[in-house]
């Protein structure tokens, strides 16, 4: 979790979703960096504001609060997911109707991908950082 190893893990997920510097809790941070790919040419961008509050032992004690209420609110309580299939409700016939016109697949391979996404982030949080918010 210290950010320096690089986007090498796979398996059928996604950089964003195997990745520690894009996937962490803590991106932006000195530590993970927005800047991971070669062509950064050794520049750092990462946020120094987000840093300095990460550093702080209260501050990243009130933002590990908010993400295991967020995690709660949005991921395990399945409002996430539920509203992704609302919207993908919502928009279906023109997203049906513009992929004819335009030769898209169909919307729901899309909408399925995403929401595996979000079933996936939610594990690889809870797994790989809960315990940092598990007492909180």
């Amino acid at each position: 979790m210290g950010g320096a190893e690089a986007c090498t893990k796979g398996g059928g997920t996604y950089c964003v979703q195997s990745c520690e510097w894009w996937n962490s809790p803590f991106f932006c941070d000195a530590n993970h960096p927005q800047d991971i790919f070669p062509e950064s040419d050794g520049r750092s961008t990462w946020n120094h504001l987000v840093n300095a509050l990460l550093v702080d032992g209260s501050a990243r004690t009130v933002y590990l609060r908010e993400l295991k209420r967020q995690m709660s609110l949005l991921h395990s309580s399945g409002w996430l997911e539920a509203e992704a299939r609302t919207i993908g409700n919502a928009i279906r016939s023109d997203a049906r109707r513009d992929g004819e016109r335009w030769g898209m697949g169909n919307m729901n391979v899309g909408l399925e991908a995403l929401v595996q996404q979000m079933k996936d982030r939610r594990v690889i949080l809870g797994d790989d950082y809960g315990e940092l918010w598990k007492n909180l």
